[in-house]
């Protein structure tokens, strides 16, 4: 289980159970998820920029050394899994332990052979999904954009498509210890269970991937302000990879977890009742059925684990 010490993020005091199944939000809660997000970065917005630039800096020099040895560049999808989980792990850090993001935690899926194991085996899922698909469809896109640059929409919305569907697969596999094949699954089910509450997280993420392109295209064809303009679309590009994940992270913790107050005491009985107890229950009164709900706790997180121990 799971307890809540920021009352700055709306979480209220008590336990945190892990849902055996995603649970339906309304549609109201993907503004609220923004809401958490934004709060969690302002509360360290240097330090997550700080971690922002630090993650395109790697990306800008596998990009620079695949240049001239092009089987680098597939190092890319490895590097972006392991910051994703860590920013994830840094989002949590800060929410439960109230602790501020730190560079060390973008290494936290190598902390442990299980993630480690997570991590290979995340990445050569999309790897195959990515060059399989890619290799296949290539030539086609090709003679669309050349002939039809309007052909290149379906594609896009097929990979936004999957954008969505795959969405909370990151906290699955790096927070809740699921295998990379079950969080597949079980991010498609979450994100079809709640596409109307995920509608305002896409619009934002697509409005800061728009301008970042924008500003990019700008940079290109531009005579003036190279600096101002590359500047512009580097600063959206770094916050658009941080602020993503801790939607991200803020939404997996609404539809994943139920929230458990804590149950308030029962007032002592007064003296009248004390001089008039009632009666005991016959013995032949069959025994009152347990209360059960669909919560749970996921033997192999190690995170709920850690936070098992500090019941």
């Amino acid at each position: 289980m799971e307890k809540s010490h920021d009352k700055a993020l709306n979480l209220l005091d008590g336990e945190w159970a892990l849902l055996s199944r995603p649970a339906v939000r309304p549609a109201a809660n993907g503004f609220v998820w923004l809401w958490r997000a934004a709060k969690l970065f302002g509360q360290y917005w240097l330090r997550w920029l700080g971690l922002g630039v630090f993650i395109t800096l790697c990306q800008a020099v596998i990009w620079v050394v695949s240049q001239q040895m092009s089987a680098f560049f597939l190092l890319l999808p490895l590097l972006m899994l392991m910051f994703s989980a860590g920013i994830l792990n840094a989002a949590s850090v800060q929410e439960f332990d109230r602790e501020p993001p730190r560079f060390s935690h973008l290494f936290a899926a190598l902390e442990s052979g299980s993630n480690y194991t997570y991590l290979l085996t995340f990445y050569l899922l999309l790897l195959l999904m990515v060059v399989g698909v890619g290799y296949s469809s290539s030539a086609y896109l090709l003679a669309q954009y050349r002939h039809h640059p309007e052909g290149l929409a379906l594609p896009l919305l097929l990979a936004a498509g999957a954008w969505v569907l795959l969405w909370f697969a990151p906290a699955l596999v790096f927070l809740q210890g699921e295998n990379p094949v079950r969080a597949i699954g079980l991010s498609i089910q979450s994100s079809m269970k709640n596409l109307l509450s995920m509608l305002p997280l896409m619009i934002v993420q697509l409005l800061l991937a728009g301008a970042t392109v924008y500003f990019a295209i700008l940079r290109a064809n531009s005579t003036e302000h190279h600096g101002l303009l590359e500047v512009a679309a580097i600063a959206l590009w770094v916050f658009f990879q941080v602020f993503g994940l801790l939607c991200c992270y803020t939404s997996y913790r609404d539809i994943w977890f139920e929230h458990l107050p804590n149950k308030k005491p029962r007032a002592p009985a007064t003296p009248v009742a004390a001089a008039h107890p009632s009666p005991e229950p016959a013995a032949h009164m069959p025994e009152p059925a347990a209360i059960t709900h669909p919560i749970k706790t996921n033997p192999t997180s190690n995170r709920n684990k850690r936070r098992a121990k500090k019941r």
